[in-house]
C-alpha cells in the first residue's frame, strides 16, 4: 500500500512467483500516486502474464510512462478469467499509461472495463500515445535472451514520435 513511490530506471526482468507459477506480473502498483517511468521490464522465463499490473487496495493515480515493456514470445499468455497483458489496470482510477513501447505479449493494453468479470471495473483510465505493435528486433538494441537491451536503436520508429508530456526528452518529440 504504497504511496508516492517512484520507480524509476531499472533493469526488471524475470521477476515473477517462481517456476511453476504460471500467473505473475514483473511489477504490481497498488495504493496511489505511484510513478513507473524509464524501466525496462521484460521477460524470458515464461512465468509473467503481465509487465505491469496495477491492482491492490484500489488504487488512485498510477503513472505508467517512458517504459519498455517486452515479452520474448514464451511468456504464459494469460487467458481464462483472468487475461495478461503488458500493462493490466485491474482496480483503480486516474490510471496515466503514456509513451510507452509494449511488445510480445497476447494483449498489450488491459482493464478491467474491458471485462468487468475480470476485475473491478477502472475508470477514468487513459492510454496515450504507446507503442504496442511492431518488431521488436527493428526496435529494441538487443532482444537476444541473455543479451537483452531494451534502448532504442538509432533507426527505430519510435524517435521523434512521442506526444509531450512535461518531461526532457532528446530529439524534436
Amino acid at each position: 500500500e504504497a504511496k508516492g513511490t517512484q520507480l524509476r530506471k531499472n533493469k526488471i526482468y524475470n521477476n515473477c512467483r517462481g517456476a511453476t507459477v504460471t500467473t505473475g506480473s514483473q511489477v504490481i502498483i497498488g495504493y496511489q500516486n505511484n510513478v513507473v517511468e524509464y524501466n525496462e521490464i521484460y521477460e524470458t522465463a515464461g512465468s509473467c502474464t503481465n509487465g505491469i499490473l496495477v491492482n491492490n487496495a484500489n488504487p488512485l493515480n498510477a503513472i505508467i510512462r517512458q517504459n519498455s515493456i517486452y515479452c520474448t514470445g514464451t511468456c504464459t499468455p494469460g487467458g481464462g478469467s483472468t487475461p495478461g497483458a503488458g500493462v493490466k489496470i485491474s482496480q483503480g482510477t486516474g490510471a496515466r499509461v503514456e509513451n510507452n513501447i509494449i511488445l510480445g505479449y497476447t494483449n498489450a493494453t488491459y482493464t478491467a472495463a474491458d471485462s468487468p468479470a475480470n476485475g473491478t471495473p477502472t475508470s477514468s483510465t487513459t492510454f496515450t500515445d504507446n507503442l504496442t505493435s511492431g518488431t521488436a528486433s527493428a526496435i529494441f538494441k538487443s532482444v537476444t535472451v541473455g543479451a537483452i537491451d531494451l534502448s532504442l536503436k538509432a533507426s527505430s520508429t519510435p524517435i521523434n514520435a512521442g506526444t509531450d508530456i512535461s518531461l526532457s526528452y532528446n530529439g524534436a518529440a
